[in-house]
């Protein structure tokens, strides 16, 4: 099943108190971050616009995300600090290509706990401007329960049709 797109209406978004990856109870905000768009090109550097968002998860899937982070950090940083090691012992050199071959593999290493958890999968920031900000959300019940607190009536998401008579409690 595809993501549902959501338009919420304003500049401020209030989420229920449910977590996006269980419907389980959340009170533990993590931050979503929408997709980079290169909005400036200088001479000596670019810059990159996005906008961030707290959604609230539940206890277990904020530790696990936490624990990808760590997982993160810790692999990288032995990467790098092995790699110096090795340098200063053999006083080698690497060509450019073999260091960037070698610093790519690191790094993809270092991303496998985020394919796992990620809290993108289940909700994303897709767009914003001044009338309104856009998700992408992986469940239907989720983006009911988001319409709702937001004071909006909740879609019948599958048909496109209105469907004012179901809600879903948090």
């Amino acid at each position: 099943m595809g993501n549902i797109l959501l338009k919420i209406h304003g500049k401020a978004v209030v989420f229920p108190a449910v977590c996006p990856h269980c419907l389980q109870r959340a009170d533990i905000p993590i931050q979503v971050k929408s997709p980079s768009r290169l909005a400036a090109h200088y001479v000596v550097a670019t810059k990159w616009k996005y906008f961030t968002i707290q959604v609230p998860f539940c206890k277990d899937y904020a530790r696990k995300y936490r624990n990808a982070q760590l997982v993160f950090a810790s692999v990288l940083g032995l990467g790098i600090a092995i790699f110096i090691t090795v340098m200063l012992i053999t006083m080698s050199t690497l060509s450019d290509w073999q260091f960037v071959v070698l610093t790519m593999v690191w790094i993809g290493l270092a991303m496998i706990p985020f394919l796992f958890v990620s809290p993108s999968k289940h909700i994303k920031l897709v767009g914003q401007d001044d009338s309104c900000i856009e998700f992408a959300i992986r469940d239907r019940k989720y983006a009911q329960m988001l319409e709702i607190a937001n004071g909006m009536a909740p879609s019948e998401i599958n048909d496109g049709k209105r469907d004012d008579a179901r809600s879903f409690a948090a």
